[in-house]
């Protein structure tokens, strides 16, 4: 972990600009063709919701920005990313919200992802929910939205967020409603961008 220096941060002006905002806040929703990783998780026997959790942090991981942190008056810069992600046990409809780090393979993430959540009881894991490097992830499986209006705990919250929808069929491609959100103070729409075609 690394503390920048905000006088000689190149976004200092940007920081202090979006700093006077009550809600510093810039968010997108695009759809995403799917379509590829539906027929490699077919054939894989692997979770869709899983895989797109680890690309969606692999894609956001090659971006400066997203590793940007506001602790309090500091600015810090995380090595790593570690997904922080919602889901169901079979039966239930109360979410509990499962954290553990990157893998380098997304069929060895998946495994893991599926086994913890599987043996955890309670909402969330305390032990790593304090953890700096949190992305946090969701999904609405049933809703093609247009939008989405995250929750965030002020203006200093700084956890890049991602939820996607129902994939739906268009023509011969599978394609979803995705929608991610930052802290602006941060990172800018150009950020986004990068982080939209990294996915793709």
């Amino acid at each position: 972990m690394q503390i920048i220096d905000p006088e000689r941060w190149e976004r200092r002006e940007h920081y202090r600009l979006f700093s006077s905002q009550q809600f510093p806040y810039l968010g997108v929703t695009f759809r995403l063709d799917v379509t590829a990783l539906h027929r490699y998780c077919k054939q894989h026997g692997v979770s869709f919701y899983y895989a797109l959790c680890w690309l969606t942090v692999r894609a956001m991981e090659p971006i400066d920005n997203f590793h940007y942190r506001i602790r309090g008056d500091q600015i810090l810069r995380v090595d790593s990313l570690i997904p922080s992600f919602t889901d169901l046990h079979p039966g239930s409809e109360l979410f509990h919200i499962v954290t553990l780090p990157m893998e380098p393979e997304l069929n060895e993430f998946c495994r893991r992802a599926a086994q913890k959540s599987a043996a955890q009881s309670t909402l969330l894991d305390e032990t790593l929910e304090a953890d700096d490097r949190l992305v946090y992830l969701s999904c609405l499986p049933w809703l093609d939205f247009t939008g989405v209006l995250n929750n965030r705990a002020g203006p200093d919250d700084s956890t890049p967020q991602a939820v996607w929808g129902r994939y739906t069929r268009q023509g011969e491609r599978l394609t979803l409603p995705y929608c991610i959100d930052a802290n602006h103070r941060l990172m800018d729409g150009l950020h986004l961008g990068k982080f939209a075609e990294n996915l793709s």
